[in-house]
């Protein structure tokens, strides 16, 4: 077993590549708008974005079990962070719906990779007391996700005549009415979108633990340590009738409470804009960086509780 410090430091690394998921999870709300007016799509064309998106992290998650029975845990997560990097990098690019959408279901696939594969090596990291180093990984996806919408508000196209645009001259709102009325999209300037700077940024934040755990794996690889490595044997004894239950129900509050959570971040931005409130995309953006930090606070409160209460006691 290697020594505390550079358990620590890799756990740190893990908790970077954990950001990648939380920029997945927070960066479509923000910015469906702007990608929907790419594609030129309809909003509920649009909605099967969060169902490609949510299948392909289901798929990942069953995909990283059956990689780690013949692959070396940190080398799966390199190569997920630089498949996601890279789809982050090209996925604003893209002018077709389809394309869109085959973008979104590979980033929730190397997300699903990614949650999985990061748990399964810190639990070999810290074999014995987890509950702090598992809740300092997982801070680091809602660090990501707060930082999403933050990161979309100076990009994303101004295509908003509410009265908190004070600067937006009555000319360009003529032409917006104009556009709309003639059933097309005007694309002065002032209406370009930049969003793919928002996917490229989050896509750079990303890459230096690519490099980090490349030189992991070949650490690892040319000094095996069978505590790090090896899969362990489970008992079948602990398969008992009371653990599926267990387990069964809380993949039930798993898919309900995340479910409601990110549903609800996703849509806050086009709710507040086209729907309901009717205000501008800059400050519904900032609405959904603020509900996601009030995510973060949550989980930066189980942090620090983590050292004196069990896990099954934050669920009651």
């Amino acid at each position: 077993m290697e020594d505390r410090a550079t358990r620590v430091v890799e756990t740190v690394w893990l908790f970077w590549a954990f950001h990648f998921v939380g920029f997945v999870n927070g960066i479509l709300g923000p910015t469906l708008l702007d990608l929907k007016e790419i594609v030129r799509s309809s909003m509920e064309e649009m909605s099967y974005i969060f169902f490609v998106r949510g299948a392909g992290f289901v798929v990942g998650v069953v995909l990283s079990y059956v990689l780690e029975q013949c692959m070396s845990t940190r080398l799966i997560l390199t190569c997920s962070l630089l498949i996601g990097c890279t789809v982050q990098f090209a996925l604003p690019y893209g002018t077709v719906f389809y394309c869109l959408a085959v973008a979104f279901f590979i980033m929730g696939v190397t997300a699903g990779i990614i949650n999985n594969v990061t748990i399964s090596i810190c639990n070999k990291l810290w074999p014995e007391k987890k509950g702090v180093p598992f809740q300092f990984v997982v801070v680091g996806s809602g660090i990501g996700s707060f930082l999403a919408p933050f990161l979309a508000t100076p990009f994303l196209a101004n295509t908003d005549s509410s009265d908190d645009d004070l600067w937006i001259t009555n000319t360009t709102i003529a032409d917006h009415l104009r556009s709309y009325v003639n059933g097309t999209q005007s694309h002065t300037p002032l209406d370009q979108s930049r969003v793919q700077y928002v996917y490229m940024i989050a896509g750079l934040i990303c890459v230096p633990p690519v490099f980090a755990f490349t030189y992991y794996h070949w650490k690892r690889k040319s000094n095996p340590l069978i505590n790090y490595e090896n899969i362990q044997q489970t008992d079948k004894q602990l398969y008992s009738l009371r653990t599926v239950i267990f387990i069964a129900l809380l993949c039930f509050y798993h898919i309900t409470v995340r479910g409601v959570v990110l549903a609800y971040g996703d849509l806050l931005t086009p709710y507040g804009v086209d729907v309901g409130l009717h205000l501008s995309k800059f400050r519904m953006a900032m609405m959904t960086s603020i509900f996601w930090g009030c995510f973060l606070l949550g989980k930066i409160l189980n942090l620090l509780l983590s050292d004196f209460f069990q896990i099954s006691s934050s669920l009651v």
